[in-house]
């Protein structure tokens, strides 16, 4: 199909689907870098190039305006372009000597030859569309369709108000009908480098995650959920600098033991889990950076801090990006984690009918184990795009120095190990009674209280710091105010055997059901010890229904055995048979020597032949019997 197209007052014939093009012969040659033009111009501009090269090979050389036209005459009949085409194209391409402007000059496919209040009338209806309701283009059409008809002018198409909308930036478009937090997250670009992690340990970065994997009890292997991981990662070198593993929900507690694990030596760690691997990473960093969580926002999280000179920061309100680093470790941590038996997976649908219990073999001692190893010898060890080697590599760099910068040189060791593993732990404040101090229905007494019982400050009583390892509550740490030293306070009873405070919780319940509404430190004793009891018994059920299916096994491969042994001596009857009543053959199977004229005395055993089996006419009789 061909069309007449008016420009610039002429007219110029041309195929429909090159209505893209302008083909006005006064157009300005726009600049079109080649890298973004289309295979498709490109393929044209040099088409029309290859068509006009003989003329432009001329242009400099003192050639008569005859020839000239008459060549002009002889490329258009050679190549089938007009010779007013083909003037164009010399005069456009020799302005510059460019390829590219050889090239079809788009437009716009459809001119606007709507009239002004039509136009008016699209726009207007246009800030209806960029609203919360989320009009659709079909509700925007019918709109302007009866405002149209309303002032009597021309109704456009409902693909004229589709074109409207795809020329309106698609930033704008979603944060108007979605929001501005879905805009930023979908447009916004992330900052490749985090501002000031210039050197090790001067940003770090800190989060929690639900692996997904299941752990087990470590009394009878059932499974008891997914745990959390703590991790801290250094953002200048991808260094992990510490974590923790928990079945309980992230809290101040679980951050306090991320970061004492990120600033303690880690020799003595790797050693208890029995690690092989280097891990140099010690010492306070300068900045914590976490989300918003009120685990990060506790007293307990900014006052452990603020006391090593540590200074916390958060995340920005609903901006996820600023805290990257630590998401995409948490996302490559999880997707390595999916090898490992008892993975959830990401989702069902990649689940399927994987039984994430019923495959579950880790307890969280044993997890632990493996989040250190994958650590150590694994993440560290592995290439990392974002900084172009290896988070142990990059480490190394920013410590000990490379060519092109000096190093920062190691942190000095933490002097007092134990004493900033206390600083670190979860603290509350208690006054000192006669009786001792009660947290969590545990009484701890010992004569370091002494000098401290109901003391006063003003008018109330003066309440102490004392800290607490959730792992094992038989004893609490009290800050002596005088020396700043502090005191191991036992459990009264002082016959508590190590317990959490998640196990602990629990004996709390079994009291409780017994009718105890409050329990005591000896009620609480003995629920501990049913609660022992409870799981003495569970491994001895386990461990009795083990015996049973290992004496079913075995029992069963006695009988296979046997009845194999009697299947090959009836076998070797037949052979015997078999042997004697062929003649002049040499028999390979073994043969029977029966001694008839001895029948009280077993031969000698005939060593030299070892297919020869040496019976008696007294063994094989029960044994006819048998078979």
């Amino acid at each position: 199909m061909r069309v007449v197209f008016l420009d610039g007052g002429e007219t110029v014939q041309t195929d429909i689907e090159n209505l893209w093009e302008d083909i006005s012969p006064d157009a300005c040659a726009a600049d079109i870098s080649i890298d973004i033009l289309h295979p498709e111009d490109l393929e044209i501009a040099r088409e029309r190039l290859a068509a006009i090269e003989p003329i432009v090979a001329l242009l400099d050389k003192p050639v008569k305006e005859e020839a000239f036209k008459t060549l002009y005459k002889t490329v258009s009949q050679g190549t089938g372009h007009s010779v007013r085409t083909l003037y164009r194209w010399v005069s456009d391409y020799t302005a510059r000597n460019m390829l590219t402007d050889l090239a079809p000059r788009r437009r716009r496919r459809h001119k606007r030859r709507l009239d002004s209040r039509s136009e008016e009338i699209i726009q207007d209806a246009l800030k209806k569309y960029l609203s919360e309701r989320r009009p659709s283009i079909k509700a925007i059409h019918k709109h302007v369709a009866q405002l149209c008809r309303n002032i009597g002018t021309e109704v456009p198409h409902i693909n004229t108000i589709r074109r409207r909308v795809k020329e309106l930036p698609p930033k704008e478009i979603v944060a108007a009908r979605i929001g501005p937090k879905a805009a930023r997250d979908l447009y916004e670009q992330i900052r490749g480098h985090y501002p000031g992690a210039d050197y090790p340990l001067a940003y770090v970065q800190i989060d929690h995650t639900l692996l997904d994997i299941q752990a087990v009890s470590a009394g009878d292997r059932l499974a008891i959920g997914k745990v959390w991981l703590t991790l801290a990662i250094d953002v200048y070198s991808r260094m992990i600098v510490g974590f923790y593993i928990t079945i309980e929900a992230p809290s101040a507690f679980s951050t306090c033991m991320c970061i004492r694990n990120a600033v303690l030596p880690k020799e003595s760690f790797l050693l208890g889990l029995d690690v092989k691997g280097e891990w140099p990473v010690w010492g306070f960093m300068r900045h914590l950076h976490a989300d918003n969580g009120p685990d990060f926002r506790s007293e307990v999280y900014k006052a452990n801090l603020q006391q090593y000179g540590c200074w916390p920061l958060w995340r920005k309100l609903r901006k996820p990006h600023y805290g990257a680093h630590i998401e995409r470790l948490i996302g490559t941590i999880n997707r390595d984690f999916h090898d490992l038996p008892g993975t959830t997976f990401s989702n069902p649908r990649e689940r399927a009918t994987y039984d994430s219990e019923g495959n579950a073999v880790f307890t969280i001692d044993e997890l632990e184990q493996v989040v250190a190893h994958w650590v150590v010898n694994i993440y560290h060890k592995s290439f990392h795009e974002g900084i172009g080697c290896t988070p142990l590599e990059k480490w190394e760099a920013g410590i000990l120095g490379t060519d092109g910068s000096p190093g920062v040189g190691l942190q000095d060791r933490v002097e007092d190990p134990e004493r900033v593993a206390l600083d670190l732990l979860p603290f509350t404040e208690r006054t000192v009674q006669r009786d001792g101090i009660s947290w969590d229905s545990i009484t701890y007494i010992s004569e370091a209280l002494i000098p401290w019982i109901k003391a006063d400050e003003g008018r109330s009583r003066k309440k102490f710091k004392v800290r607490r390892d959730p792992r094992d509550i038989t004893c609490i740490w009290f800050l002596d105010p005088k020396s700043g030293a502090y005191h191991r306070i036992p459990e009264e009873t002082r016959q508590m055997k190590p317990i959490s405070i998640w196990d602990h919780r629990l004996a709390r319940r079994i009291a409780a059901a017994r009718g105890s509404r409050t329990a005591s430190t000896l009620d609480t004793l003995d629920a501990h010890r049913d609660l022992e009891r409870m799981v003495q018994a569970a491994e001895e059920q386990t461990m009795t229904a083990k015996s049973a299916r290992k004496s079913t096994r075995r029992r069963a491969e006695r009988q296979r055995r046997n009845q194999k042994t009697l299947e090959g001596e009836a076998y070797t009857g037949k052979a015997s048979e078999s042997s004697a009543s062929s003649a002049g053959k040499v028999s390979t199977r073994p043969r029977l020597i029966v001694d008839n004229e001895k029948p009280n005395k077993k031969p000698a055993r005939q060593i030299n032949e070892d297919n020869d089996l040496d019976l008696s006419i007294d063994d094989l009789t029960p044994r006819a019997e048998e078979l």
